[in-house]
Parts: C-alpha cells; structure tokens; sequence
C-alpha cells in the first residue's frame, strides 16, 4: 500500500510532463538505446570537427552494437511500435550514412570527386532506408533478406576501411577506401538479396572489436 502512495505522485508528474513533452511518452528502453547511438554519432562529427578521426572512428564502431541491441531488446520487451521504427531510421541515417561519410573524409578522401562519392553514399544510404520503409524484407531462397546491403553493414565496412586507412597512410589504402565508398553505395541500393543474420554477420562481428582496438590504437 505504502508504495502505490510513492509510485502515484510520480506518474501523475510525470503525466504532466509528457502533456507538455508528448515525445516523452516513448521513453523506454529500446529508444535510450537507438538515442545513445544518435548521441554516438553526434560525439563523432564533432571529435572530427577538432581534428581527432581515431575517436570519431571509434564513436562510429559503437554505434554499430547499438543498432542490434535496440530491436532486440524491443521485441524481447514487448515495445516494438511505429515510433521506435521511425527513430530507428532517423539514427541509421545519421549513425549509418552521415557518420561514416564524414570519417571517411577525415581520414583523407578530400579531392573533389572523393567528396562527390563520400555524398553519393550519403543520398544512397538515405534512399535505401526509405526503401526499406516501403518495402521491408522479402524471401530469398526460404529465409528473410534485406534487398540491397543494409546501412548498418555498409557502414561496419567504411569504418574498418578507415581505421586501415588511418592507421596505414599512402596511396594504396586511400584508394581502397575510395573504390570501397563507391561499392558500397552501390550495393545499398542494388537488387542485390542479403540474408538476415547470415555467415557474413559473424565475420563482421567477430572484425568490429579488432577495428575498435585500431582505432584507439597510439
């Protein structure tokens, strides 16, 4: 009985407060996550801004945990909803496409056409996700699939393509990188099929530790 007393001023505060905030009212926890990664990447352009690729490198690394724990503990808790799917696409697009656009740059695609690219994977990151909105997953040989590569991927590669052109400079590493920001944009938003949670995702995972340590590495 005593704590229904305690537990009643709060809600009806905190009822307020969303009558004046109405977004407060998906305060949860899947949302605390996918927001940590906007914050991530927020944290990354500005390191970048102030010279400092290595933790903008590494911001964007963190970002990527963020976007398989969010869904998960979504549907693990029952809050899966139209509001969580809407702020999950607005972060991947700052955390999958921005983010890694400006790294790229940071760690040395600055000539005009590399910016021109660095933009092409950007407006190509963007539309794929608004496709994806559309259209969602298809079947493909009996399992779900992604139609192109999704952001989240695309970006994993970019930032371990970075952290190899950060941390060995010269010619060779700058144009994989270049030629990998155009595969890539490419393949976000081909017809190309990706299996949900294939072999691919283990290699990936099992890389993105590796480029976190790259990446703080002095």
């Amino acid at each position: 009985m005593s704590r229904v007393t305690k537990t009643r001023p709060l809600d009806g505060r905190f009822a307020r407060l969303v009558a004046w905030f109405p977004p407060l009212a998906h305060v949860n926890p899947p949302n605390l996550v996918t927001s940590t990664s906007v914050a991530l990447a927020f944290w990354g352009l500005m390191l970048l801004s102030t010279g400092r690729p290595e933790g903008a490198l590494l911001c964007g690394l963190l970002t990527i945990p963020c976007d398989l724990v969010d869904g998960a503990l979504a549907r693990r808790l029952g809050l899966q909803s139209s509001f969580g799917a809407a702020l999950d696409s607005l972060a991947d697009a700052v955390s999958f496409c921005l983010l890694p656009a400006a790294v790229a740059h940071g760690v040395g695609l600055s000539a005009g056409f590399q910016q021109g690219l660095l933009l092409l994977y950007v407006l190509a990151g963007v539309w794929r996700l608004a496709h994806f909105e559309a259209a969602g997953l298809i079947q493909w040989r009996g399992r779900p699939a992604f139609v192109g590569v999704p952001t989240p991927y695309a970006a994993s590669v970019l930032y371990l393509l970075a952290c190899l052109a950060l941390r060995v400079p010269g010619e060779p590493t700058r144009f994989l990188l270049t030629v990998g920001v155009l595969l890539l944009a490419l393949a976000m938003v081909s017809g190309l099929p990706f299996r949900k949670g294939g072999w691919h995702y283990h290699v990936m995972w099992a890389l993105l530790p590796l480029g976190a340590v790259v990446a703080c590495w002095k």
